[in-house]
């Protein structure tokens, strides 16, 4: 008897964490992505985004939050994610473009409002910015 093996789609092998206290706007984001091909993990705070970000290799964190709205404080996340080695990546998904104060150094910021669309290809991009890969 012999197994049959099927190939992983090539976004497959990117883990992304996505963090937004907002659970409706959290499973758009979450369901986009995994629609198009990512292994996608969710947080809806910032002990939740800790306790992931120190337990599994994370390539991309996608940060949909106000940076400190009482449930998500996204300097302190950005902070942490800065800290990790290997650094995933960073995307911050706000209305305030920088934290100001170096904590998203490195980050890709895209502007709400937004196309849900955009953030896939968005996504890749910073994935994959040459797009060897044929994301």
């Amino acid at each position: 008897m012999s197994a049959t093996v099927t190939p992983l789609r090539p976004r497959a092998r990117f883990s992304l964490l996505v963090v937004d206290a907002d659970p409706v706007g959290r499973l758009r984001v979450s369901d986009e992505l995994r629609s198009a091909g990512y292994r996608v993990l969710e947080a809806s705070s910032r002990p939740d985004a800790e306790a992931i970000l120190t337990r599994m290799p994370v390539h991309l964190l996608v940060l949909q939050a106000a940076f400190d709205d009482g449930r998500i404080d996204g300097r302190a996340i950005a902070r942490l994610v800065a800290d990790l080695r290997p650094r995933p990546k960073l995307i911050v998904i706000s209305d305030e473009v920088r934290f100001g104060d170096g904590a998203d150094d490195g980050a890709s910021v895209l502007a709400k409002p937004y196309d849900i669309s955009r953030l896939v290809e968005f996504v890749r991009e910073t994935l994959d910015p040459t797009g060897a890969s044929g994301l």
